[in-house]
């Protein structure tokens, strides 16, 4: 007899009692037929709680025994498949809640096609694989798998499909992760377990402080952590700063701050100054930012890294082990596969355990709408409660992880503290900052501000989850169709869109896990609103992925997306940046002296990562929904399942794609031929005529309201009555010529490069 191991899995899910129709629990001859019974039966679609998979202990492997027909992808170079498994899946409270009774009939079950499809899978054969057996003393649902002779099953298919069966129930059900959390490769330590240390006096001062209470009260009452969280949006620049410099100057003993970005601009000093000064008083300062885009100044770094001992700075990944490497030095360690390339893209600021921000911004003037040329559309959600605990933990994932280094011990930077040859900032004046921030920084001393601009303006939330993914994501294998925890989290959601799915990226690149999530959305239903807002070329900041982007408008059509492309000079222009006069003046001062942003005037980008399912469950965080996040980037963000909240995100988007603020993508009238293309063209690409064929461009277009008109839904019958073809590249002005010709340039290869952008 061959060797059986067994694999003993506890999920935890909440079930909802209903009552399901005993009819159709009789001829199940397929999972994919009994899935679709279960949800039928429940009236609407039931949502897989997307937190509990990635806690799943799934390492434990069998050995002993010959296998050779394996079920399932293979999802690590080390990883073995299992022959024999159980899986207890079991609701909280087994006394007051039931699993549908639609499962009570089933015995043997064939291999699913699924699984076969969904997991890369061969077609099933006719082999018993998997026995569901409901025992009739508790509600506890046990899955055995039995393998027959030489057949196995890989780790990663045990994951999927306990992910299949642990149905929350009807409608957008959201479960917070046990506290038992597996230890993760490539951590110091194991992370810790998402526990609470709220003091009384945190805050004290504030008008905060009196949610500190709140939370006090809900973690002596252990209620569920997704409940008694409180929320609100910070959707302009100036409360985005309002709020970290009030909580940094609030905090009474702890601050842990994650940033990709960390500019030497004033922003950037401006945020130094202010966590040296918590230290001073005594606070504990965490703070991580990613290499790769952050200051390189060795003396900075030197200053900041022995300016207090309650502050530690620690850099993710550094190139060469170095503040400030050598082009080649840098260029050699971008190219070792997995490693440099794979960059941590969280924000997140965590203040005396009890409040916390969120979202798209980094430390840089771009982001507090304070920059004389880009400025960014962003959106963070700041929130509290016992969610917090989740956004510490994997804050502490990222401090413990071995390639998180210590500033002080980067090559440079050490040799720069020994010479003691670096300046030391005394003062506020020494961090060189003009008064571009007074009015904020006034601002966040004044408990009256903070309560009608913050404060009075947080709501509670139904129900909230923070999704992170872990250091190191893709570090071992990566291969860019492999999606990371976040990825999989919300495109579980996303699957759930039954009315509408709205979302807001800045660069739109979608792969082809999304392409079939929109279509099959579409399909489904053909009357769901698909919306997605983005940047037009002339407010990208990134003009090699636009034109990835732009290479795929064809394939967005065709996945049934309303797409919407920001202009750079909107409307809202006046209401994100209130100080447009003063930055016009700084900026035509700067460039009369050699400086400045290539002669323009100060602008929007759209930088927000957000996403509203069905008026419903909503998400904002760093997010982006490109190749980059789904399989390389680690990300974070909250998840939220609350109308009110939701409806604020949807609110403030459907406000960005208005006629005054973004243009509407669409198929041309008409397609346009080769010599329609070339005479929009500059004439520096005249060579490349026998290139220009090639491009997907010619058929779609930017499209503006004209005047009188009322708005339209793109590919309605009158939609070319009441708009106007105005080019593939609506709003690039004369200025920007240079931007237009890298962006036709780069959509020859734009398709191949797809994985790397």
């Amino acid at each position: 007899m061959r060797g059986v191991g067994l694999l003993m899995v506890t999920i935890m899910v909440l079930a909802v009692p209903m009552g399901f129709s005993q009819s159709a629990s009789a001829d199940f001859q397929s999972w994919k037929a009994a899935e679709r019974a279960v949800m039928e039966a429940a009236g609407q679609s039931c949502v897989v709680d997307p937190f509990v998979i990635r806690r799943i202990p799934l390492g434990w492997v069998l050995s002993g025994h010959k296998k050779l027909a394996y079920y399932g992808h293979r999802p690590a170079v080390d990883a073995q498949p299992i022959a024999s498994a159980v899986l207890r899946i079991s609701p909280p409270d087994a006394e007051s809640m039931a699993w549908p009774s639609a499962f009570s009939g089933w015995d043997t079950v064939a291999l699913p096609s699924l699984w076969a499809q969904r997991m890369q899978m061969p077609q099933p054969d006719q082999r018993q694989l998997l026995i569901l057996r409901i025992p009739a003393t508790d509600a506890v649902l046990t899955l055995e798998v039995n393998c027959e002779e030489d057949a196995g099953i890989w780790p990663d298919f045990l994951k999927g499909l306990a992910e299949t069966l642990a149905y929350a129930g009807p409608g957008h059900v959201l479960v917070p992760p046990s506290n038992a959390v597996p230890e993760k490769e490539g951590t110091r330590s194991a992370t810790r377990s998402p526990t609470l240390d709220v003091r009384a006096d945190a805050l004290s001062g504030s008008p905060l402080h009196d949610y500190t209470a709140r939370l006090r009260q809900a973690l002596h009452q252990g209620s569920d952590p997704a409940e008694n969280n409180h929320a609100v949006l910070l959707e302009n620049g100036f409360d985005a700063m309002l709020a970290r410099l009030h909580l940094i100057r609030s905090a009474r003993h702890a601050i842990r701050m994650q940033t990709f970005i960390w500019s030497n601009d004033e922003a950037g000093r401006l945020l130094l100054y202010e966590l040296i000064q918590a230290a001073h008083r005594g606070v504990n300062v965490q703070i991580i930012a990613d290499h790769i885009a952050s200051f390189r100044d060795v003396e900075l770094a030197a200053f900041v890294s022995t300016a207090h001992t309650n502050l530690m700075f620690r850099h993710y990944r550094p190139a060469a082990n170095r503040i400030d490497p050598a082009p080649l030095q840098e260029a050699v360690d971008f190219l070792i596969p997995n490693d440099t390339n794979q960059r941590m893209h969280n924000k997140l600021l965590v203040v005396d355990n009890a409040v916390a921000i969120t979202g798209g911004r980094n430390v840089e003037n771009t982001y507090y709408a304070q920059a004389t040329g880009l400025n960014f559309k962003d959106r963070d959600v700041l929130f509290t409660g016992p969610m917090v605990s989740y956004a510490l933990q994997s804050f502490a994932a990222y401090w413990d992880f071995d390639e998180t280094e210590r500033t002080e011990r980067l090559t440079d930077v050490r040799r720069v503290i020994r010479s003691g040859k670096f300046r030391r900032r005394e003062t506020r004046d020494a961090f060189d900052l003009d008064d571009r921030f007074d009015a904020v920084c006034r601002a966040a001393d004044d408990p009256e501000v903070v309560r009608v601009r913050l404060v009075d303006r947080i709501r509670p939330v139904a129900k909230a989850l923070f999704l992170a993914d872990p250091p190191g994501k893709a570090s071992r294998v990566y291969t860019a169709w492999r999606r990371g925890t976040i990825a999989r989290q919300l495109e579980l959601m996303m699957k759930s869109a039954r009315h509408s799915l709205v979302l807001q990226t800045p660069y739109l690149v979608l792969d082809g896990g999304m392409f079939k999530i929109f279509k099959e959305l579409r399909e489904t239903n053909p009357e769901i609103q698909l919306l997605m807002s983005s940047n037009s070329l002339g407010a990208t900041d990134n003009a090699l992925v636009y034109a990835a982007g732009f290479k795929m408008r064809r394939s967005y059509f065709k996945a049934g997306l309303d797409v919407f492309e920001y202009k750079q000079h909107p409307s809202a222009l006046l209401d994100q940046i209130p100080d447009l006069e003063a930055l016009r003046r700084r900026g035509a001062a700067v460039r009369s002296s050699g400086g400045g942003d290539a002669g323009r005037d100060p602008f929007l980008c759209i930088h927000a990562k957000s996403m509203v399912i069905d008026e419903t469950v909503s998400y904002v965080g760093s997010y982006n929904f490109d190749p980059r996040s789904i399989s390389l980037n680690t990300e974070v963000g909250l998840l939220v399942q609350d109308p009110g909240f939701a409806a604020a995100v949807m609110k403030n988007i459907l406000a960005d794609i208005q006629p005054g603020n973004s243009w509407v993508i669409a198929r041309r009238e008409r397609p346009r031929s080769a010599e329609d293309v070339q005479r929009t063209m500059p004439e520096d690409l005249e060579t490349t005529r026998a290139a220009i064929d090639l491009w997907p461009f010619r058929n779609t277009a930017g499209y503006a309201l004209k005047a009188g008109s009322a708005p339209q839904v793109p590919g309605s019958a009158s939609f070319y009555q009441h708009y106007e073809d105005i080019g593939p590249f609506p709003g690039v002005e004369e200025r920007l010529a240079t931007k237009r010709i890298i962006t036709c340039l780069s959509t020859l290869l734009a398709g191949l490069a797809v994985p790397l952008l």
